[in-house]
């Protein structure tokens, strides 16, 4: 796990407030994934440097590179 707690998001109010808990897998394209969801509650999205985010996912992204040894600008 990279991440799990608060969310700075538009939507938060003293009384109601966004949480996350975000994992990094990383695999092989040859491995095949037989237990991944299709139900539309979980999906794959590619992340590059243009996609839009909050400040919080940013610096995860970040810290993901970081650990991959991968470049995230």
């Amino acid at each position: 796990m990279i991440y799990r707690g608060y969310i700075d998001d538009l939507r938060n109010t003293d009384n109601a407030w966004a949480e996350a808990e975000i994992w990094n897998f990383h695999y092989d394209s040859d491995i095949s994934l037989p237990n991944l969801r299709t139900d539309g509650m979980a999906i794959w999205k590619d992340i590059t440097n243009n996609s839009r985010g909050i400040l919080i996912q940013t610096s995860i992204l970040r810290e993901i590179a970081r650990i991959r040894n991968a470049y995230f600008e």
